[in-house]
């Protein structure tokens, strides 16, 4: 038969995988698998484009995701290792169950709007009694009830976002540096004075994080990258903080004097995108996911990405080129070596 009646005749239904050698089989587990709207289970997911297009599936799940086929369409994919000239032979073999799985990590965040409410007590009215028993009131005053003011503060959730690659709390707009204080299971850790902060996943760690200085974490190691940018001190270096913290990026209470200002505000953008603009006292925590993403491995999840680095970045590739000149660098050369103009 052809291979496009092989797809619509064969169906992969077992979304169980591990980062050490599991294999997409086509054996339905009945549980953990998406929904389509017409109550149909989603087998795997096929993208076509570059990593951009692999975000925007992730954000499609927030929960348990499908296998992720990924062909390279785009002008730079870490997350897309297939060539779409063999579509058909990889349609086959996930149709076959013969591909492996690589679970890659996300991030849950929620965000916080800390709010003031003030409200009014009336509690200074004074009861009386009659001497018939009868009951009535009189107020503490000629005027009439005084009442009291109290302000009571509260926190708002906002939204919940699953993340592949990054959050940024950064200063937006503002050519002023923000202040972004970190907590970590609650305890203060440091207070951040820089452009902005990131938190990434081993995934994100070669987006926008390895743009401000971080480092490049492997995508089977469980962990969150935090990434200064630009820091005010220069020993602000990244860290790696283990899976199993909740981190808290708080943006400082100040006064209301300044709360119109510029320096105490914030955006914060989840993947680049819902972004939001945080005041004082408005904060997002960051924890580990239980749901990640399972892409589709073309040889093996470490071969893959270091040919990805290598590709896409030119990782600690010797530059041939300048080692062997060319004939055209040979006759720029040698046109450089004329004589000069006499009016020089």
């Amino acid at each position: 038969e052809p291979w496009q009646d092989q797809f619509q005749a064969l169906r992969l239904g077992d979304n169980r995988a591990t980062t050490s050698g599991a294999k997409a089989g086509h054996q339905r587990s009945g549980s953990g698998l998406p929904s389509m709207a017409g109550g149909g289970a989603i087998d795997f997911v096929v993208t076509l484009g570059g990593d951009g297009t692999v975000l925007w599936v992730s954000s499609l799940f927030p929960k348990g995701v499908p296998p992720v086929l990924s062909f390279a369409m785009g002008t730079l994919g870490f997350l897309t290792s297939f060539p779409f000239s063999s579509h058909e032979l990889h349609l086959r073999k996930m149709i076959q169950g013969n591909q492996f799985l690589s679970l890659r990590t996300r991030m849950r965040c929620k965000l916080y709007s800390y709010r003031n409410t003030t409200k009014e007590n009336n509690d200074n009215s004074s009861s009386s009694t009659n001497a018939n028993g009868s009951g009535s009131s009189s107020s503490n005053g000629a005027s009439g009830k005084v009442g009291r003011l109290s302000t009571s503060s509260h926190e708002e959730l906002v939204g919940t976002y699953v993340v592949l690659n990054e959050v940024s709390v950064n200063r937006g707009p503002s050519s002023n540096l923000v202040d972004i204080d970190l907590f970590c299971d609650g305890i203060p850790v440091t207070k951040v004075q820089a452009d902005g902060v990131l938190v990434s996943t081993p995934t994100g760690s070669t987006a926008y994080s390895l743009a401000a200085g971080g480092s490049v974490v492997h995508p089977a190691v469980s962990a969150m990258l935090l990434t200064p940018i630009c820091p005010h001190s220069l020993s602000f270096r990244p860290l790696l903080f283990p899976d199993a913290v909740t981190l808290q990026l708080q943006i400082p209470h100040i006064s209301q004097a300044n709360r119109g200002s510029q320096r105490g505000s914030c955006l914060v953008s989840f993947d680049g995108k819902h972004k939001y603009e945080m005041g004082p006292g408005d904060c997002v925590t960051i924890q580990m996911s239980p749901h990640p993403l399972p892409s589709v491995v073309h040889r093996t999840d470490t071969e893959d990405w270091f040919q990805s680095l290598k590709d896409g970045l030119h990782w600690n590739r010797p530059n041939e080129e300048m080692r062997k000149p060319k004939e055209q660098d040979a006759l720029l050369a040698k046109s450089f070596s004329k004589k000069a103009s006499s009016h020089l």
